[in-house]
């Protein structure tokens, strides 16, 4: 985690004055003339928040492009979608591709919302074989524990403290597709940290805090989240880049309105967390950058680190309310602030021993 936060740091100094090995790109809906800001301003954004979450379906047009949004572009979190296969058996109303072919078609889709959005995408490797009427006939074809391991490996190397999972478990999900995914996702919940399964996987251990699923209908939603804010560098509402998002879904037509106002996006919680008294989907969870230390065995080594990373989700937000289009070379003394705490925290890392390496994973 902080060896990637080094990276992005050194990337996004470089945007705000320094050299570029590359051109860097801008995001077609952001302004021509934000320079270096937009990148500028998601580095800080994600260093001054530790908030992650997965969500879970089946195909590649089951993402929830609003929670996905709001973590990733609103909050300034780590958002990642997980579909178990690539949408080989849907329809394609832009060309002739079908099966395979429309896979990649459906998988460049994907990975352009993700773009947008700013967040991560994975696959498993099941094969969309068309529609299925019970959950019973898609684990003939799907096996549950294959994707139960690939469900697990992904949260283990994601770490979301979060999993959504899109659709119920159960008949009220229509394709029995929709419902394994609901399925592994609560078995990836219960069971990414359990030291018993799957042993041979390469990444430690991982137990996330809480599993929700999208409410489908506004009042069985028990947690929410607002998508009225505005995105500070596009000046779109956090809806209206959503619904960009899902627009990319050209081949399923699945084009969106971006309809500026007020909106809301819904969850039921199912375990862990806060309960289901409410709040948003981080809510009982411990969203400071210092959190992602909280796992480190207790003395110094991890005092020092929690105050590191203190100051730098401190120095982070000092310099994101400070940032503007004329000047943003200005933000370059925060940032090499910033870099200088996280190496600090690098060098603490390679004092832990390795009986913590599990939790030395974490946060490196």
């Amino acid at each position: 985690m902080l060896r990637s936060l080094l990276l992005f740091l050194t990337v996004a100094v470089a945007a705000a004055g320094l050299a570029l090995a590359q051109p860097w790109v801008p995001d077609p809906l952001e302004p021509v003339s934000s320079g270096g800001l937009a990148a500028v301003d998601r580095a800080l954004a994600r260093l001054s928040v530790h908030a992650r979450l997965l969500v879970v379906g089946a195909h590649p047009d089951d993402e929830d492009n609003a929670l996905l949004t709001w973590v990733a572009r609103g909050l300034g979190g780590e958002a990642a979608y997980l579909s178990l296969s690539r949408g080989e058996g849907g329809q394609n109303l832009i060309g002739s591709e079908l099966g395979v072919e429309l896979g990649a078609v459906r998988t460049g889709e994907l990975l352009a919302a993700r773009r947008l959005e700013g967040s991560r995408q994975y696959f498993a490797r099941a094969y969309d074989f068309g529609y299925t009427r019970s959950l019973e006939e898609t684990f003939d074809r799907w096996p549950r524990e294959v994707l139960r391991e690939e469900t697990i490996r992904i949260v283990r190397r994601f770490k979301p403290q979060v999993i959504v999972a899109v659709f119920p478990a159960d008949e009220r999900a229509g394709h029995g597709q929709h419902q394994a995914s609901a399925v592994v996702a609560a078995d990836a919940f219960a069971m990414a940290g359990d030291e018993t399964v799957f042993t041979a996987l390469p990444d430690p251990l991982w137990t996330p805090a809480a599993l929700y699923r999208r409410a489908w209908r506004r009042e069985e939603a028990t947690h929410g989240y607002s998508l009225a804010a505005l995105d500070p560098v596009s000046g779109r509402s956090l809806g209206q880049l959503a619904a960009a998002s899902r627009s990319f879904h050209r081949s399923q037509d699945m084009g969106r309105q971006q309809l500026a106002g007020p909106a809301r996006g819904g969850l039921v919680w199912v375990a862990g967390g806060a309960g289901e008294a409410g709040g948003g989907p981080f809510a009982g969870i411990d969203t400071r950058l210092a959190a992602i230390v909280a796992t480190l065995p207790a003395g110094t080594v991890r005092d020092d680190l929690s105050e590191l990373l203190a100051r730098v989700e401190r120095t982070a937000g000092r310099a994101r309310r400070r940032l503007t289009p004329a000047a943003v070379e200005a933000a370059v003394p925060a940032l090499a602030e910033i870099v200088d705490l996280l190496r600090q925290c690098e060098e603490l890392l390679e004092t832990v021993g390795p009986a913590a390496r599990a939790a030395r994973a974490l946060v490196a």
